[in-house]
Parts: structure tokens; C-alpha cells; sequence
């Protein structure tokens, strides 16, 4: 038998010391005299007695052989196996869709994917963003990686997966795609494989699984009002039979409510909801499910409330202060000419209205701010011709813009997407009068003007942060107080202050990806991993940096199991030219001599026990 280290069976010279101290200890030896007789010397052979020491406990041939056995699996044993495979290379593209978790989808793909093993493997993971799992790896090597891949929950991109193949693959190699073909993300698989063929690869598309019905959670949102929130869900009957199902919720791992019957006629969708949800991680799940169980499970995540502490430096008239004092979990103190000053420290976000400045919260803003507090500075006529006004110089030096005019009849567009703005329609707010501010170097301008006025712009000084918001509080200067987005734009804005997610961004729906500035740790369904981009692939709850999101499949398409090679025809796309070649593999035979390691630490352990020395 060949062995890949042997210089594991040097392991073998720790028999030597086991020995040498197995004979040298002594031996407590239990005799029955008379009280008259003093012990005697044992008369006999010397080495008579040196080998019935020796073999007299069974502890020390067992305690050889496990010695033997560890310097055994240390070399590596392994014996050459003879195996047809195609030859040349070969990229595997599975699918690891959602619906490939139906049934026996995946384990057909996975059988399927050893039939069409070459001389060189690269295997690929179709799913929202395609993976690499190995690269150039013999046959044996992708036969051992091909029985650990799973399934994700998510829509899978075949069309990237294939070109990703394409481009690791050398020229004349052939491409091997295994899906249910029901459904796909992106662009059509087609285009891909006729790009694939112009780099000169062969692509075998094969279909595996057969329609099943299936009963699943297919949509889902989110809506808050005051603090409470209510989901949104429907589930589907794919059947064409109609079923009924049980619906139980759960919030931390109790069951919270009564379970409920509803009834789904075939090819049907029916819609509900759970109001006033508690806080935590709340699961709905259905049963029976069907042929696919990742549809069966919602998960809905409502972080803990936390108050956010709020001064306003203004008219109490305001329409600002009118939005902050309705938002729930905030706090707002107002301060004006007849209220004494606070310390700023117990406020998370001090918010500057149409007033005149308070010298004393002028010269505390720029500790605070970078200290790590927050500031909203909204646009007002004082910043404009006072220039020689020291206070307004202490201000306008922790501004991320540079104000200068007042601007007449403007409109309004959002620059850059975030939290914020993608919620709210600054484009339809209509602009009578708005303070002109050019950004400083370093500030970043989410909302401009046409005249690429800065409208919203913010930078952070220290450990905090300023923002300007060029829109001013005072009545008749624009109609966005009007909005019924007006209070949501400050509820965004005091989330994005304190760091607080809004519910709705922390659940998310499978196929979605997170992004993060560096490498984050993060905590997922299948285990701990770090990361600058996360795929949000498989159902449940992932922990980043302290926060928790909610990952629910809601895909109406891949819960649809009933469709099995809808979305392309499987076949051969190119010239075939596969041709077979017998190959030598290794098979690893060092997990043998373990198992029987453990089988003599087990017999040792049992005969002390016995023996009461344990």
C-alpha cells in the first residue's frame, strides 16, 4: 500500500518510551500471608518472568496498536482506483437555486454532475452572484467537493454562472450546465452560451427534476405606522387541487396568537396579515408545505426601540419641529430665548431652525459635534450678507457647504441614492425660495438644484456629523412641509443619525446583497465568515456589527415547482467532440486507521473502568 507521507511512520519510535515505562513502574502486588511470615522473594527464571510481565496486562499491546494505527493515518495511505472520465476540461455550472431544494432535485444534479467529470474540474455555484467552489481539481477532488455543495434559497444567474465558466475554462474545454431550468435571474442563459461557443467551448445543458406541487410563502412587505407594524404576506396553492394549511406564528421561539386555517383554491394566492408585531424576530410558517420548505418560513425582524433625544433651536411653530414631535422613539426639547441651555451632551441630534443663533449653543457646537454628535442646520436668510458676524462665522466653519444667495423658483433632483432620499420625492417638491450653498471639499451632495445648488449635503467633522438641509422651515418658501413624505424624511434622517436601521431595511428577501465599507465579520445560516460582500442566499437570520436581518425566500418564481425546463431547452450546444480517458485517483484510506484508533481508546477507557482505575 502507497502512503503520501510516509514520514508519518516515524510516528512508530513513540513506542519506545510506552515501553520502557510500561516495564520500569512498578507493580503493586496483593498477597494473602500468615502474620508470621515476613514476604519472600520470587524464586524462578529472570527472563520467564521478564515476558510474563511483559504480555500479563492487555493495556500495553492495545496501547501499541493505537500508537501504530496514528503513525498509520499520518503517512496518508491510499490505493490508485482506474476511472473513465471525459477528457480534457470541464466546468460544472449547478444550479443552486431555490427550487433545486425541492425534492431531489440538487442530489440528481450532484449524481448527474459525477457522470460529466473530465481530466480538469472547475465547479461553479449558479446563484445570485455565482461562486467559484474549486478550480483545476482532479476527478477524485471534485467527486469529494461535489458531496458537501447544498442548494441556497435564492434565484440563480445562469447567464453570469456560464460566462464566469467561460472564462476560466481554456479553449476547446466543455461547459456543463445542471438545473430544473425553471427559472432564471438576469439576462437569458442563450446569450451566454452562444458567447460561450465564440470562445470555442462546447455547453451540455441538462434538465433534472420533475413537476411537483408546492405551497409556499411567495410575497411579503413590511408597513409601519406610529411604531406598530404590520406584514403583508401571501401564500400560493401551485397545485391544482385546493389544500389548507396551518399558519402558526412565533416570536422568540414561543408560539405568540392562535394557529390559523386558511384555505388556498388551486393556482391561488391568498393574502393576510399580522398587525401590531412584537418586537424581535417573529417566524410565520405554514404547513404542510409541499415539495420546497425554504418558502414555508417568514422571518420578520423589529429591532428594539430606542429613543432617540432630539434639541430643536427654532419657532415652536415650525413645521420641522411639528414632524419631530409625531415621529415615534424621539424625544425633542426646545429650546428658544426664554429656556435656559442644556448641556448638549445627553442629545443625539441638535437641529437648527429659522431663528436667530444662540451664541452660547454656537461656541458648544463644534465640541459636540466632534465628540461624535449630531447637527441639522436648515437653510434660513441669516446666511446670507452676514459674513462679519463672528457667531455666524463659528457656524458656518462647521457647515459642509458655503451659503451665499437666495435662489427664486427652482426645481429639485436627488443625486445620490441612499436611505435617505430613495424614499422621497424631492423632484416634486415645489421650490419658491431656497438658500443657494456651493459644497465644500470632503461634503457629500445628495440633493441639488438645477442650478447644482447644494439642497442636502452633509460631512462629518471628528466623530460626528453635519448635515444641511438647504430647504428652509419658514412658512411659503416651498411646499415639501406638506408632503405626506415630510415626517418620513425626518423619521430617515433621525434613524440614519443615531444609527438606527428602519425595520423595513433590516428584512430582506433572498437574492439580496449587502456592502460593506471593509471586511466585516458576519454570522449567517451556515456559519461565521468575513466579508465585504455579503449574498443574502439562504433563509434566516444573519448578525453584522451588532445589527440582525430577517431573510425570508418570498419568490413567487422559484416557489413555483410545478415549471421544470420552461425557461431553456437542455441539450448540446457546439460540435460534440467528448471523448472518454481512463485516469488513476487516489482514494484516501486514512480515515480507516482513525476509526480503529478510536475503537482502541474506547476498549482502554472500558477496561480501566472495569478495572476501577477510572
Amino acid at each position: 500500500m502507497p502512503f503520501a507521507e510516509p514520514l508519518g511512520l516515524f510516528a512508530l519510535a513513540a513506542t519506545v518510551p510506552v515501553i520502557a515505562a510500561y516495564l520500569l513502574r512498578p507493580r503493586r502486588i496483593k498477597r494473602t500471608v500468615p502474620s508470621i511470615l515476613f514476604f519472600m522473594s520470587e524464586e524462578g527464571d529472570n527472563l520467564q518472568r521478564f515476558f510474563k510481565r511483559f504480555v500479563k496486562d492487555i493495556l500495553l499491546p492495545l496501547q501499541l496498536i493505537a500508537i501504530a494505527l496514528i503513525a498509520l493515518a499520518l503517512s496518508g495511505p491510499y490505493i490508485l482506483s482506474t476511472e473513465s472520465v471525459i477528457g480534457g476540461d470541464v466546468s460544472l455550472v449547478l444550479d443552486a437555486s431555490g427550487s433545486m431544494g425541492a425534492d431531489d432535485r440538487f442530489q440528481d444534479a450532484l449524481e448527474l454532475a459525477g457522470k460529466y467529470l473530465g481530466e480538469s474540474n472547475t465547479i461553479i455555484l449558479a446563484r445570485s452572484t455565482p461562486a467559484v467552489v474549486v478550480e483545476d481539481v482532479s476527478p477524485s477532488e471534485a467527486r469529494r467537493t461535489l458531496s458537501h455543495l447544498q442548494p441556497s434559497a435564492a434565484p440563480a444567474d445562469l447567464a453570469s454562472a456560464i460566462l464566469l465558466a467561460s472564462d476560466r475554462l481554456p479553449t476547446g474545454g466543455k461547459i456543463v450546465v445542471i438545473s430544473d431550468l425553471s427559472y432564471y435571474k438576469g439576462t437569458s442563459p442563450l446569450a451566454a452560451v452562444s458567447i460561450a461557443r465564440s470562445n470555442g467551448h462546447e455547453v451540455i445543458i441538462e434538465k433534472v427534476g420533475n413537476p411537483e406541487d408546492n405551497v409556499g410563502i411567495v410575497n411579503g412587505w413590511l408597513e409601519g405606522v406610529s411604531g406598530s407594524y404590520t406584514f403583508m404576506y401571501g401564500i400560493r396553492n401551485y397545485g391544482d387541487s385546493p389544500v389548507r394549511v396551518t399558519v402558526k406564528l412565533k416570536n422568540g421561539g414561543k408560539s405568540i396568537g392562535q394557529s390559523q386555517l386558511v384555505f388556498i383554491g388551486a393556482h391561488t394566492t391568498e393574502f393576510l396579515s399580522v398587525s401590531g408585531l412584537p418586537r424581535g424576530l417573529t417566524q410565520i410558517s405554514i404547513s404542510p408545505g409541499g415539495a420546497l420548505a425554504t418558502d414555508d418560513i417568514a422571518n420578520i425582524y423589529i429591532p428594539p426601540a430606542n429613543t432617540a433625544t432630539v434639541m430643536f433651536e427654532g419657532d415652536v411653530a415650525s413645521p420641522a419641529l411639528i414632524a419631530l414631535q409625531v415621529l415615534p422613539n424621539t424625544d425633542v426639547s426646545v429650546l428658544n430665548s426664554s429656556t435656559t441651555l442644556p448641556s448638549l451632551a445627553g442629545y443625539d441630534i441638535v437641529v437648527l431652525g429659522d431663528s436667530t443663533l444662540n451664541r452660547d449653543l454656537v461656541l458648544r457646537l463644534k465640541p459636540y459635534v466632534e465628540s461624535g454628535g449630531s447637527l441639522v442646520v436648515l437653510g434660513s436668510e441669516r446666511f446670507v450678507g452676514n459674513e462679519s458676524d463672528g457667531v455666524y462665522n463659528l457656524l458656518a466653519e462647521l457647515l459642509p457647504v458655503e451659503p451665499s444667495t437666495v435662489l427664486n423658483e427652482t426645481m429639485l433632483s436627488v443625486v445620490h441614492l441612499d436611505d435617505i432620499t430613495q424614499e422621497i420625492p424631492f423632484d416634486e417638491v415645489s421650490v419658491k425660495k431656497i438658500i443657494s450653498a456651493t459644497p465644500k471639499s470632503g461634503a457629500i451632495t445628495l440633493v441639488e438644484t438645477r442650478e447644482r445648488s447644494a439642497v442636502l449635503s452633509y460631512w462629518r467633522v471628528g466623530e460626528g456629523v453635519v448635515v444641511w438641509l438647504g430647504l428652509s422651515d419658514v412658512a411659503g418658501w416651498d411646499d415639501f412641509p406638506s408632503k405626506p413624505q415630510y415626517p418620513l424624511f425626518w423619521n430617515l434622517m433621525i434613524s440614519w443619525l443615531t444609527g438606527a436601521e428602519d425595520p423595513q431595511s433590516l428584512n430582506r428577501a433572498t437574492g439580496d446583497i449587502l456592502v460593506f465599507e471593509t471586511e466585516t465579520e458576519v454570522d449567517t445560516p451556515r456559519g461565521h465568515m468575513i466579508t465585504q460582500t455579503l449574498p443574502l442566499d439562504d433563509v434566516g437570520v444573519y448578525h453584522v456589527d451588532g445589527q440582525t436581518y430577517a431573510v425570508s425566500m418570498l419568490n413567487i418564481y422559484e416557489s413555483d415547482t410545478t415549471r421544470v425546463g420552461d425557461a431553456i431547452e437542455p441539450g448540446t450546444y457546439g460540435s460534440s467532440t467528448s471523448t472518454r480517458e481512463n485516469v488513476e485517483s487516489r482514494v484516501e484510506l486514512g480515515w480507516v486507521p482513525l476509526i480503529a484508533f478510536l475503537i482502541a481508546v474506547v476498549l482502554e477507557l472500558y477496561i480501566l473502568r472495569r478495572r476501577g482505575e477510572l
